[in-house]
């Protein structure tokens, strides 16, 4: 069975749930390394780091190989990524209770800098100069920087809140892939080009990892069901209205254990519209596409505007006009914050004339990491679309 324990460590004071914690100032130094051996935390379960409370706070989850004690040492970093001047604080975890998995909350963090962790765990019987300490740092954005991090596979949930659906599908790597890579290719290059941009390094589809009971509720409502003929992908339809919560909750069963998690509402438009020959205001999309069309002049700016909420530091918004076949066909990609952009007419001169279609798309894309010991990490991505006939 697996052990577990939450700490909630506030400096200055503590609070600890379950056992007790000493804590107590040290100096950081390098540790002669030699003869150790190799750290116990799970590779295959990568430690995670996420701000919360306004960025006052940090929940650290990480496991282990093996039943262990643990000790964390951290401290703030320089603008550069360099350790500062600043003494470590160090917090023993309780040596009464060995565990295999770790849910800690740090608060009264200073917002402004990021931290480096330092994580030591050895088993009961040893101690933790016999092992290497495992050290993780604190991304700018104050999600985890998986650095060199891997994983063999991933549950993606692709959500359209326009159609109103989720599709969750398991994709494997045929080399093992890493999470920092991952990041990366879901953050293309901001600008206009004709080239579509690849936003996925997904290099083998394989079999969905076995799921039951997917339920989402809160923010959106639904039921996931297994696609007919069909057992590697699950869908789910969710009720069309979207309800005004502060939180979305997805559950489910992963080999007979309760799994869930609860997300923000993701980011979605308030307002879209365009501009050329003539302005049109997008509130909805509309899936007959006779009701709007622009005119757009080969000589005047496009003109695109929109409002948006629920916004992170991963929300984007693209805009593509032209079918994805013409190798006229532009594409360009915007953060997700509420803005004007001008697209220079230049850009889209040599799309042909006639009818086309305009889309505009904002999307959000992050890891939803887990503190139950051999669950998948998910890759959770969703987007909102709104599109109108075009006529050049």
């Amino acid at each position: 069975m697996i052990k577990k324990f939450s700490i909630i460590f506030i400096m200055g004071s503590f609070l600890i749930l379950g056992s007790s914690c000493n804590l107590f100032k040290t100096t950081k130094k390098n540790e002669h390394t030699l003869n150790k051996k190799s750290s116990l935390l799970d590779r295959n379960q990568p430690a995670s780091i996420d701000r919360i409370e306004q960025r006052k706070s940090i929940q650290m989850i990480f496991h282990t190989t093996e039943e262990a004690f643990c000790r964390i040492s951290y401290w703030p970093l320089n603008p550069n990524q360099k350790s500062s001047n600043i003494e470590a604080l160090k917090i023993d975890c309780p040596n009464s209770q060995p565990s295999d998995s770790f849910d800690i909350i740090i608060k009264d963090l200073d917002p402004t800098f990021t931290y480096r962790f330092s994580i030591e765990a050895w088993i009961k019987g040893s101690e933790a100069s016999k092992y290497e300490p495992y050290v993780i740092d604190e991304s700018q954005s104050g999600h985890t920087n998986f650095g060199n991090v891997k994983a063999q596979s991933i549950a993606v949930a692709s959500v359209d809140l326009t159609l109103g659906e989720a599709n969750i599908h398991r994709f494997e790597y045929s080399n093992i892939a890493q999470l920092d890579e991952i990041q990366a290719s879901l953050s293309p290059q901001k600008g206009c080009t004709h080239n579509k941009p690849k936003i996925e390094i997904y290099e083998q589809e394989a079999k969905l990892i076995k799921i039951n009971g997917l339920v989402s509720r809160g923010y959106a409502t639904g039921i996931g069901k297994a696609w007919p003929n069909r057992d590697d992908m699950i869908r789910i339809e969710f009720q069309k209205t979207y309800q005004p919560a502060d939180q979305w909750e997805w559950n489910y069963k992963l080999y007979d254990n309760d799994i869930s998690f609860t997300l923000k509402p993701p980011a979605r438009f308030i307002s879209t519209q365009i501009e050329s020959v003539d302005l049109k205001i997008l509130d909805t999309t509309n899936f007959d596409r006779e009701e709007k069309e622009l005119k757009i002049d080969p000589t005047m700016p496009l003109k695109i505007n929109w409002t948006s909420k629920n916004n992170n530091e991963n929300s984007l918004v693209y805009v593509q006009i032209g079918h994805s076949s013409l190798p006229s066909a532009l594409y360009c990609i915007y953060d997700g914050k509420s803005q004007n952009i001008t697209i220079d007419p230049s850009s889209f001169r040599d799309l042909p004339n006639g009818m086309h279609f305009l889309t505009i798309t904002i999307q959000q894309s992050y890891f939803q990491k887990f503190k139950e010991k051999n669950t998948p990490i998910w890759l959770m991505k969703t987007r909102e679309w709104r599109s109108i006939k075009i006529k050049k």
